[in-house]
């Protein structure tokens, strides 16, 4: 098959928790050779996290870290040690990038802060995730994407106004941080390339949820209005809702002509022409009874024929599912977006696929590392010199 956009491309992945490691499995995804560097024994942090099958803990059938290091190599390394620091550093000589996690003044401990990096390797990309950045107050506090969605300003606004906010179902800002730094090292790639050096690029999760809060800062600014909880709604957009159906819950919006298509899918045309179909500010105050004339419906109906007849009359409406609901949606499967990845150790594993298309150069994957699966592979090369018996003996002691 034809190459991948990033073959070609090396990146040592220092990083741990979700962000880097995603944004780094995404770069192997399609192409890049990624070597993440894992502490000796023991292996990065997310093999220590379940689920597990049978419940039994294994660092070679850990979820999360199946998950976020599809296609990588590993090499174990203490980089802690002298020993570690020259190993990595005659890595670092034929890198393009280098991705980590580590707190701010870290990885200036090991001489290996930008400064340093851009010094002895002009050429290489440097790239960061932090909680809250490099710079500012708050650099050292410590903090993951719960804290993210809190300083952020998302959880003020998530829940019911009668209530206390609410944190988001998944790790989102991990995963926005990692697109994040995705594209700013793809950015600064294409700087390099054209005729430019190497660069720092860092992001940080704080600044994922600061910058989607979609237009709150805009709206503060116009009109001096702080947006409100307001349970599943949009603020501005009602019914934008998620209600109770017969066997679950819909998605539920309003159509770009406005609401006589929803008049029509709840069978009462009778309304059409009523405010609460025709005026959104008397929807909004009449809101219970509104809801009051939808129910009927959708509780005699099933979420799936409720999406097919919204649907059919171009209501953006969409169903609710489990993530075995996911799994088994019949639109992914004929867009072929779950694959089976055959791991060693974990045996044959669903996961999510490409989160884009490419024509010329497709996107493929391949199981998540052993712990060390590549010592021997990328140790004993020309590029850093050690022979099999020199690596029995930084094995020894405990330096990889």
């Amino acid at each position: 098959m034809a190459d991948r956009a990033l073959t070609g491309l090396r990146v040592l992945d220092l990083s741990q928790g979700t962000a880097g490691p995603y944004c780094t499995k995404l770069l192997a995804d399609f192409g890049a050779e990624v070597i993440t560097i894992e502490p000796p024994g023991v292996g990065g942090r997310a093999r220590a996290i379940g689920p597990f099958p049978g419940d039994i803990p294994d660092p070679e059938r850990a979820a999360l870290f199946l998950h976020l290091n599809t296609g990588k190599k590993s090499v174990t390394l203490d980089i802690a040690t002298t020993s570690g620091q020259v190993i990595l550093k005659k890595l670092l000589a034929k890198t393009d990038v280098v991705v980590d996690s580590a707190a701010p003044g870290m990885m200036a401990g090991y001489r290996l802060d930008y400064q340093w990096l851009q010094a002895e390797f002009p050429h290489l990309i440097s790239a960061s995730v932090t909680p809250f950045g490099h710079t500012g107050p708050w650099r050292d506090y410590t903090g993951d994407a719960f804290t993210a969605w809190a300083a952020g300003g998302l959880m003020y606004v998530t829940g019911d106004p009668e209530r206390e906010p609410l944190n988001h179902g998944v790790e989102v800002a991990d995963y926005i941080a990692a697109h994040n730094l995705l594209i700013g090292i793809l950015a600064a790639l294409a700087h390099r390339d054209a005729g430019g050096g190497g660069g720092q690029v860092e992001t940080s999760l704080l600044e994922a949820i600061a910058a989607n809060d979609e237009y709150g800062a805009l709206l503060y600014a116009f009109q001096g209005a702080i947006r409100r909880r307001w349970y599943s709604r949009h603020p501005f957009r009602y019914p934008s809702d998620i209600m109770p159906c017969m066997d679950g819950h819909v998605a539920l919006l309003y159509g770009r002509l406005g609401l006589q298509e929803l008049a029509v899918m709840v069978e009462r045309p009778d309304l059409i022409d009523d405010p609460l179909f025709t005026d959104a500010s008397e929807r909004y105050r009449r809101w219970r009874e509104f809801e009051d004339v939808l129910r009927p419906y959708l509780m005699s109906h099933t979420a799936r024929q409720i999406v097919e007849t919204g649907q059919e009359l171009r209501l953006p409406c969409a169903l609710v599912p489990t993530i075995a609901g996911v799994l088994a949606d019949p639109h992914l499967a004929a867009r072929d977006y779950f694959t089976a990845i055959d791991h060693p150790k974990a045996g044959a594993l669903r996961h999510p696929g490409p989160p884009w298309r490419m024509s010329e150069t497709p996107w493929q994957t391949g199981p998540a590392p052993l712990l060390g699966e590549h010592n021997q592979e990328i140790l004993t090369g020309g590029e850093t010199g050690y022979t099999p018996e020199e690596t029995v003996i930084l094995r020894e002691r405990g330096v990889i």
